[in-house]
């Protein structure tokens, strides 16, 4: 079966063209072959197809043979290229051979042309074959190259992970190695907001960072896609997708083709990593397994980050909240506690301003008591009291959160905040034990999304702030109470002292006049007026010992009272109150006295003593309606002891008679 052969002649005669393709024939070749004669028409056929071999003559009257081969070499190197004429010579020939021909053979002689053909169609196919194993081998090196530098990426990556913590470093790492792999080519990295769910623009690279986070959608698009598909999505033209979001920014960018990765660690979508070319282009698999592989570490690395930065902000907010509550609890000073709350507050929270209203139970109002960054003059007197956010927080007891207190309906007093240059705002009630003592309120200088975990720890400090303010509050009223219960306690001495005085006074002067009539100093007397005059000193002595026990009473609640004790002979004792006890009586009882010990000294404050055993004999008399009292005095080796004793006590007082009648006090003889 002949060969097919596409076939080249540089030839000016068409019957030394008829020979060589007889010739071509016999040697079992098929040729299709072109006939050329000039650089012009050998340069359209060179562009019009692809030929196996270019047979040359060397000289033509308007072409030249060198002219051919140097044409053929610019345009396809490995074609062979033999020179069939009749009138080269053997220097021409070599000098042909060092130009690039691959043989020549005489007109005369052409059984030479199909051996040289063959063997430089050989030749070529081995030349071919060489170069293609050469791109082969170049390409295995080259992609051997990318894999060991994507390798080392990824290697740097996970030193990224393992060396800092910074999550801003990490972004960095990762935006610069994608940026080695696809050279200049933009790349956009969002994160997942983990209070509202939604997609946040948070890094680029070769693109306007500025332009693409101002329009950034946070929940459609192409982006959002991944994260909810936790997979990759390519798009060949994102200027022409239907469902594209933000066409213009996209244009005006020059971003045409996208391939999103999700950055996923531990099985949660963490936020996607975007690559944009600016022409179409269909990215390869190695592309997408390359970027989704290098966007799985770095979500490790950003996992880690995010960890580390959520610890290291609990840690600064409990020494904070510590730092707040050692502050506050310092004191009970309300004003004092108010003070470093808010010095405390600026000093260690982010906040741009500070205010403190207080409940007024008296004026049902939410009073302005404490701020900080505000005009104090101004925040006090600025709008009407009672009304607007803080009492929002008051009455529904919970945090409320407004974006923008200049334009929102419910702020209060929006001029103020403006002139104060104050936005967002978080009220925060401040509760003990379901009560509300008032509102803590926080603002910004810049619009901000006060997030959960900012809403729980301020919560956290409004009720330790609440405790300090409570615990203020109680201690103020204790000190008030105790400031006029002391006004009191002096005002009652006072009377009961005066009192006292002023009823002994004339009550002595009766009581000694009376004596001195019932023993016969002014005159005889009859035996009636001597009963009565009895029952009189009875009676005073009784009236004035209840004196003299109030006046006791108000020096023991004093505290003033002092025991003086001194070496008292027990018998001298008994017979004091033998004196005062029996001229009392106006019962028809009978004393029995009985001291066995009457020489005995004992170490006691002999008036305190005497006072404490008059009221022991006085309830004795009391609760015994006849029969004898008996009072024994003697001198034990432990104690000394009084005893009462009563007959014919009705059931009811014969219980209260043993507590009554019966007294030992321990003393040293």
């Amino acid at each position: 079966m002949a060969i097919p052969l596409r076939v080249l002649i540089v030839e000016d005669s068409e019957n030394d063209t008829l020979l060589l393709i007889h010739e071509l024939r016999r040697g079992d070749y098929a040729p299709t072959y072109e006939r050329v004669d000039s650089l012009e028409t050998m340069k359209a056929s060179l562009e019009k197809q692809q030929w196996d071999i270019v047979l040359s003559d060397y000289t033509m009257p308007d072409f030249r043979g060198t002219d051919a081969l140097l044409l053929l070499r610019e345009r396809n190197p490995d074609t062979p290229f033999i020179y069939v004429s009749g009138t080269i010579g053997e220097d021409m020939a070599v000098a042909a051979m060092k130009a690039g021909a691959n043989d020549y053979v005489m007109k005369g002689n052409l059984r030479r042309l199909i051996p040289a053909i063959r063997r430089e169609l050989q030749e070529a196919e081995t030349r071919r074959e060489r170069r293609r194993l050469q791109k082969e081998r170049d390409r295995l090196f080259e992609e051997t190259q990318r894999n060991l530098e994507r390798i080392r990426a990824l290697h740097e990556i996970d030193l990224a992970i393992t060396s800092t913590l910074d999550l801003r470093k990490v972004l960095d790492v990762l935006l610069e190695k994608v940026d080695q792999f696809f050279p200049g080519l933009p790349v956009t990295l969002r994160l997942v907001n983990k209070d509202t769910g939604l997609l946040s623009p948070i890094a680029s690279r070769n693109v306007d960072e500025k332009e693409w986070k101002a329009q950034t959608p946070s929940r459609p698009g192409f982006a959002w896609t991944v994260l909810t598909t936790k997979a990759h999505l390519q798009v060949r033209n994102v200027q022409t997708h239907p469902a594209t979001v933000s066409r213009e920014f996209f244009r005006g960018q020059g971003l045409v083709s996208f391939l999103g990765v999700p950055l996923i660690a531990q099985g949660e979508p963490l936020g996607v990593l975007s690559l944009y070319t600016k022409e179409e282009h269909e990215f390869s698999i190695d592309e997408v397994e390359f970027l989704t592989t290098l966007g799985g570490q770095a979500a490790i690395a950003i996992h880690n980050s995010q960890l580390y930065e959520e610890a290291q902000t609990s840690l600064k907010h409990i020494r904070a909240l510590r730092e707040i509550d050692r502050a506050i609890t310092s004191t009970l000073d309300l004003r004092a506690v108010l003070d470093l709350l808010l010095e405390n507050i600026d000093l260690l929270l982010p906040y741009s301003a500070t205010s403190v209203r207080l409940w007024n139970a008296e004026t049902g109002m939410l009073e302005p008591v404490a701020c900080r960054s505000i005009d104090l003059q101004g925040w006090r007197t600025a709008g009407p009291r009672g009304v607007g956010l803080p009492r929002v927080v008051f009455e529904t007891k919970a945090p409320v959160v407004i974006p923008n207190v200049q334009t929102d309906p419910k702020a209060w007093a929006p001029d103020f905040l403006r002139s104060q240059g104050l936005v967002s705002y978080l009220g925060i009630p401040l509760t003990v034990k379901d009560q509300v003592l008032g509102v803590l309120g926080f603002y910004t200088k810049a619009e901000h999304d006060f997030s959960s975990d900012e809403i729980e720890l301020l919560t956290t400090l409004a009720r330790q702030a609440a405790i300090a303010i409570h615990n203020s509050q109680m201690y103020q009223q204790m000190a008030n109470l105790a400031s006029d219960l002391a006004k009191s306690n002096k005002v009652k001495e006072e009377f009961l002292s005066v009192m006292s005085h002023e009823l002994r006074t004339p009550l002595n002067v009766v009581m000694g006049y009376t004596a001195m009539i019932h023993d016969g100093l002014l005159g005889e007397i009859n035996p009636k007026q001597e009963d009565a005059l009895a029952k009189i000193l009875r009676q005073s002595n009784e009236q004035l010992a209840m004196v003299n026990n109030i006046l006791f009473a108000t020096v023991l609640e004093a505290q003033k009272i002092k025991v003086e004790t001194q070496a008292t002979v027990l018998g001298d004792l008994v017979n004091q109150l033998k004196s005062v006890c029996e001229v009392i009586l106006n019962k028809p009882l009978e004393f029995i006295w009985d001291c066995s010990s009457p020489l005995a000294v004992v170490n006691v404050d002999a008036a305190k003593i005497k006072q404490i055993l008059q009221n022991l004999i006085h309830n004795a008399i009391k609760f015994t309606e006849k029969g004898n009292v008996r009072i024994s005095a003697r001198a034990l080796e432990s104690d000394t002891g009084i005893r009462g004793q009563a007959s014919a006590l009705n059931p009811d007082r014969r219980r209260l008679a043993p507590a009554l009648l019966s007294s030992k006090s321990r003393t040293r003889a």
